[in-house]
C-alpha cells in the first residue's frame, strides 16, 4: 500500500510531499497560505485509515473511496469553527496509517461540504447564514461543547428558523447501528429545543425520538439496524419563546458490516 501527504499552494504548486508504505509522515516546516491544499493519496482505496492533519485537530479514523483525498486551508472559516491556532505557527506534523474501523462511526472533524471520498460525511438542507461555525459538519467534529453557540469549541448546526430542517449522515458503506447519542445546544433561554424528531436508518425503519430540555447526553438504542445513512428529520421547536434550536453532536456506534 502506498501511501503519499502532499502539500499544495492554491496554484496547485507543490510546497512539500512525503511517501511511505502503510503508512506516511511528514514534518512540515514551511508554514501555510490562505487556500494551500493538504492532499492525501492511496493506491489502495475504500479501506480505514488514520489521519491528522494538525495539532489543534484530533486524529481520526475514516474511511477512503477515492484514491485522492484534499483538505483546502480558509482562514476565513478556520476563524470560526476550528482552534483559533488551526494550521497557525511554522512546524506541523502530519501522518496517515492503514487502520481497523472504530465503533464510533459518526466521528470525522476532518470533513468539508465537497466531499473527495472520505466518510463519515454529513449534509443538510439549510445552515444559518452559511457561517461555518453553524454548520451541518459540526455535528460530527467530536465536540460536545453545548452551553454557548458561535466560535470553536461551541459550534453546532444552526437551521436559521426552518420548520423543515433535516440533516443526513452518510457512511460510505454498510454499517450496522447500536446506539445514537444526541446533544443538543443548550444555551438556555438563549435557545429552544426540539421536543421531538424523527430518524430514519434505512428504508424500512424510522424511529421517533423524544427529546428533553437539557445539555445531557440523550441516548437512543437500536437492534443493529443494517444501513448505509441516517437521516434526521421532522424536527418539532418545543413551545417557548426562543428562535433558536440547535444541535451540537451526533455520535453513532455500531460496527461495519464485513
Amino acid at each position: 500500500m502506498k501511501l503519499t501527504i502532499t502539500v499544495l499552494n492554491k496554484e496547485g504548486i507543490i510546497k512539500d510531499v512525503s511517501t511511505g508504505e502503510d503508512s506516511v509522515k511528514m514534518v512540515y516546516r514551511d508554514g501555510y497560505s490562505d487556500g494551500d491544499m493538504i492532499k492525501i493519496t492511496t493506491d489502495t482505496p475504500f479501506r480505514f485509515y488514520q489521519i491528522k492533519i494538525d495539532e489543534t485537530i484530533e486524529k481520526c479514523i475514516v474511511y477512503l473511496t477515492k484514491n485522492e483525498w484534499y483538505y483546502m486551508i480558509d482562514f476565513n472559516e478556520l476563524n470560526k469553527s476550528l482552534h483559533p491556532n488551526a494550521f497557525d505557527k511554522s512546524v506541523h506534523y502530519l501522518y496517515v496509517k492503514a487502520a481497523q474501523p472504530n465503533s464510533l462511526l459518526s466521528f470525522n472533524p476532518l470533513d468539508q461540504k465537497e466531499n473527495y471520498g472520505m466518510y463519515p460525511h454529513v449534509h443538510a438542507n439549510v445552515e444559518t447564514a452559511g457561517n461555518s461555525a453553524f454548520a451541518c459538519l459540526n455535528v460530527i467534529d467530536g465536540l460536545d461543547a453545548n452551553t454557548h453557540h458561535g466560535k470553536w469549541p461551541y459550534t453546532s448546526w444552526g437551521i436559521a428558523g426552518r420548520k423543515d430542517a433535516s440533516l443526513t449522515i452518510e457512511f460510505g458503506r454498510m454499517v450496522r447501528i447500536e446506539k445514537v447519542i444526541i446533544y443538543l445546544r443548550a444555551q438556555f433561554p438563549h435557545d429552544s429545543w426540539w421536543c421531538e424528531g424523527k430518524l430514519e436508518l434505512n428504508n424500512e425503519l424510522r424511529a421517533k425520538l423524544l427529546f428533553e430540555k437539557t445539555e445531557k447526553k440523550q441516548i437512543y438504542y437500536f437492534d443493529n439496524i443494517e444501513t448505509n445513512q441516517i437521516h434526521l428529520y421532522d424536527l418539532i421547536k418545543a413551545d417557548d419563546q426562543s428562535e433558536f434550536p440547535s444541535l451540537t453532536l451526533i455520535e453513532v456506534y455500531g460496527e461495519d458490516i464485513h
